[in-house]
């Protein structure tokens, strides 16, 4: 049903959501661990 997929959708956006905060935060650690 489509309330099936519109969760199905929120939920690979969140996954995206949550690896772009992790590599922001790795490229931070990066930079800082190289300063």
């Amino acid at each position: 049903s489509e309330v099936v997929f519109l969760l199905c959708v929120t939920k690979m956006e969140q996954r995206n959501l949550d690896q772009r905060y992790a590599i922001k935060f790795y490229v931070k650690l990066g930079e800082s661990a190289s300063v």
